[in-house]
């Protein structure tokens, strides 16, 4: 590695340097740390922190079992390393595909691939993994979400031990655990508490002092309280005291988890402990607050409803709660911001309202407000909607009976909430099925009152109009899924809103019309043919889609016919959407021909076929598609399921090989006709071939095959045969022309296929590795080079029988030859003991 560091063009070695460093760390744990470190030296870092922490971080588990401190360090270097340079680096060495990443993309590999590595990381090594978290999280924090303005740290003490709490703002952007597009740090976290979720006891106490003892961030001690609710036990007993502090009770990160574990571990305090706390709650304040005595209230109200009247032990405490039940002003533990739109509503805070000049507290304006705030935040999963509805009624009537002098923002946002409301309530199927008779014919009068509501409501704001049609759009659809006399009911209102001006009403109509599916068929149908013949917003109509491709398993010929007059649209609206159709017809139109052998989508795919540049989305799309039925049926003989799956293979195989044809020409083309065009159609062509081969594996589940786990499909050795003589041919035509990323992926399958069918696995892989993997440069890549050398050893080893045909001796020797020219030990030391092992 120090050539690398210092000699001309030693950069390139550094990859290979980093391996070996890695490999061999326990030889000399000293310098092989002094060499890391020079790699995590800053100005090292600031150059080639794309290229380097890639390979090391491929490195970190062997580290790990020597130096764990050092990989505390690799994580959090890392991570609180940052780069915005997006200048174009290559990917690979494919004379047909020149995949190009940019130095950005290529730092966040890295980030990722330690991600990937750290659930092993704490498995092996809990505490440095815990300090790892730890770091990350701060590092996030400082890169991603930087507090704008300096912030008091809060010192926090329980007994002897003290601790430090630092606002972060986080109850807004980790507000949930496993959010579903987190950051790979937020993953780093997710991970640390799974495994806290899940460890013994001592274990857990162990991890959460090691994180009271190193960390300030709101973020993980929220996620300490939180877990220590769900799991009660040594673990909520150790950290009740620490979230019974004022501190982390009134924090905005803190508060809601804290309150949960205070609440959940209650019964199990002394009564001079509750006694001290509902004093201390009852007595804290919020000076900054721009109603402080509301703010008392309300935290009040929810840390003393949240424990509930029967655990409280002073009577001040009581009284409060009997208060906020009388004034129907419960305030329950949710999250103080949701992320939602105008989630202001469900929170109380009308600072935004002030901002514009809104006396909130005046006689006129106040008692909407009240209302707005008790008809509650947005519902979960097992709250009856009878308290909303209830809610509702009161603030419709405080809207319909409002002062003259009452703000217009103030009604426009009162009308808002309501229309929010009956949609929440009526959201899900579980909670909408509780409604009664008379709730239901309230929400019914809202719905059928649409106009009148939209025409009160944007007295305020020229937008609130349109929300409250669109909240109403989706209660109709809610509530018409409950029988056919309630959809007949709102089905004018359906219809009105299926056709509104804005396309976001549209929308809400769209994506629910499988709910119609069971109680008004037809009018789901009138609906769908009228946003066929009209529609022009790319996201409604891909809301349309959804539907067909649902209802084309009970009505194939009526949605392929349907499908027709979609594909010969032309004036849909080119936007950020547009794609997003074009991947759902895709979809359709695959499903059509796979599932259903429809002629006319069977068309559609030669058509996109012949003109693959143009229609490379749909065609990827489709690809990604079929996947499952690549191995559909294997394990039972079922006639439906055999044809699908025939289709599916069959089709993939035209792909590959129409693909293929593109690749093949551009190759025996002279260089002067490598113009511009004829390299994008190549380059599509290998992408289109790539993403189709890779559904192969992933239909039997790569992740499974790399845990050594059982696959998705093909799981006895009898499937994989029968899989491997269904597509051979496919797989030959892969090795034919794929690039060095799909000729790997392949090999991973054959890999798994090697024991049902050595000899012809053995034959695919080497055909691939001499035919588009050595034109392509397959050889040069290191993980290439340790798959090869995997498989051909298994071969060697468990299969040396296939061996005794001399033409795939010769293959085996010209394979390994291929790899020993390009450098790679692991290949020169089978092909010297080649002799004796096959012997």
């Amino acid at each position: 590695m120090d050539y690398s560091f210092t000699a001309t063009g030693g950069d390139g070695l550094m990859p290979l340097a980093i391996s070996f460093v890695g490999k061999t760390f326990g030889s000399d744990p000293a310098a092989s740390r002094n060499l890391v470190e020079r790699l995590l030296h800053p100005k090292r870092m600031a150059e080639h922190a794309p290229s380097d922490m890639h390979w090391l971080a491929q490195e970190a588990s062997r580290i790990a079992e020597v130096d764990p401190e050092l990989v505390i360090s690799i994580y959090d270097k890392v991570f609180r390393h940052v780069i915005k340079d997006d200048s174009p680096t290559q990917l690979g060495r494919s004379q047909i595909l020149p995949m190009t990443s940019n130095r950005r993309q290529d730092f966040k590999l890295a980030q990722w691939a330690l991600k990937e590595k750290f659930p092993d990381f704490m498995q092996k090594h809990p505490l440095a993994a815990v300090s790892a978290a730890v770091k990350v999280a701060r590092a996030y924090r400082d890169n991603e979400h930087p507090l704008i303005e300096a912030v008091e740290v809060l010192s926090v003490k329980v007994g002897d031990v003290e601790a430090k709490l630092c606002p972060d703002l986080s109850y807004i952007w980790a507000a949930e655990h496993k959010a579903q597009y987190s950051d790979d740090a937020q993953e780093i976290v997710d991970s640390f508490v799974d495994r806290l979720l899940q460890a013994p006891d001592q274990e857990a106490v162990a991890f959460a002092k090691h994180v009271i003892a190193t960390n300030e961030l709101g973020w993980l001690w929220a996620r300490l309280f939180s877990v220590a609710a769900q799991r009660g036990g040594a673990l909520a007993a150790m950290l009740w005291p620490w979230a019974a502090q004022i501190e982390f009770l009134q924090s905005p990160d803190a508060m809601k988890d804290a309150v949960d574990l205070v609440a959940a571990g209650y019964s199990d305090r002394s009564t001079a402990e509750r006694i001290d706390l509902e004093n201390r709650v009852s007595s804290a304040g919020f000076p900054n607050a721009s109603d402080p005595m509301k703010a008392e209230q309300r935290f009040q109200r929810r840390v003393f409803g949240t424990i509930g009247a029967e655990g409280l032990a002073t009577e001040n405490a009581k009284q409060v709660l009997q208060a906020a039940i009388a004034q129907n002003s419960s305030v329950s533990n949710e999250p103080l911001y949701r992320g939602g739109e105008a989630e202001w509503i469900a929170t109380g805070n009308f600072d935004w309202l002030r901002e514009k000049g809104v006396d909130t507290e005046s006689a006129e304006n106040s008692p909407i407000l009240d209302a707005i705030e008790a008809s509650g935040p947005k519902a979960t999963n097992d709250e009856p909607p009878s308290p909303r509805i209830a809610g509702a009624k009161v603030l419709q009537a405080r809207l319909l009976h409002s002062p003259l002098t009452a703000h217009p923002m103030t009604i426009a946002h009162g009308w808002e909430q309501l229309t929010r409301t009956i949609e929440d309530v009526t959201h899900k199927w579980e909670t909408v099925q509780l409604l009664s008779a008379e709730e239901r014919s309230f929400v019914g009068s809202i719905i059928a009152n649409v106009n009148t509501v939209a025409s009160l409501a944007p007295l305020g704001d020229p937008e609130v109009g349109k929300r409250c049609r669109a909240n109403l759009a989706g209660a109709a659809m809610n509530v018409a899924r409950l029988d056919n006399a309630i959809a007949l009911e709102v089905e004018s209102s359906i219809i009105a809103l299926a056709a509104d001006s804005s396309p976001d009403v549209r929308f809400e109509i769209a994506w629910r019309l499988q709910y119609l599916w069971n109680v008004r068929r037809q009018l789901a149908w009138k609906l769908v043919g009228e946003f066929i013949a009209t529609e022009q917003d790319a996201r409604v109509l891909l809301g349309v889609v959804d539907f067909l491709i649902r209802a084309a398993n009970v009505e194939p010929e009526h949605v392929g016919a349907i499908a027709n007059g979609l594909l010969s649209r032309k004036d849909i609206l080119e936007d950020d959407n547009r794609r997003g159709l074009r991947e759902g017809v895709g979809s359709l139109i695959f499903h059509l021909w796979v599932r259903h052998g429809q002629g006319g989508a069977r068309d559609a795919i030669d058509h996109w076929l012949a003109n693959r540049l143009e229609n490379k989305i749909e065609l990827g799309k489709g690809a990604f598609y079929i996947r499952e039925g690549l191995v559909l049926g294997y394990e039972q003989d079922n006639a439906t399921e055999n044809a699908t799956r025939e289709r599916c293979q069959k089709l993939a195989f035209e792909i590959i090989d129409t693909s293929a044809l593109g690749v093949e020409a551009f190759m025996s083309a002279d260089a002067n006709q490598h113009t511009d065009e004829k390299q994008a159609e190549a380059s599509n062509d290998a992408a289109l071939l790539d993403k189709m081969a890779d559904q192969f594996l992933f239909a039997v589940g790569p992740t499974e095959i790399k845990n050594g786990k059982e696959p998705r499909a093909l799981r006895s050795l009898d499937e994989q045969r029968r899989f491997i003589q269904d597509n051979s041919h496919t797989l030959r035509r892969v090795g034919d022309a794929g690039i060095p990323k799909t000729i790997h992926y392949m090999l991973q399958l054959l890999d798994y296929l090697m024991s049902s069918a050595p000899g012809p696995v053995f034959d695919l892989v080497s055909h691939a590795l001499l035919r588009a993997g050595k034109l392509h440069g397959y050889q040069f890549e290191s993980l290439g080079a340790d798959l090869f050398a995997k498989i051909v050893g298994r071969a060697i080893a468990d299969h040396r029988e296939i061996f005794t045909d001399p033409v795939r001796r010769v293959i085996l020797v010209e394979t390994l030859e291929v790899f020993v020219d390009a450098g790679w030990p692991a290949a020169r030391r089978l092909l010297y003991r080649l002799p004796e092992a096959l012997r």
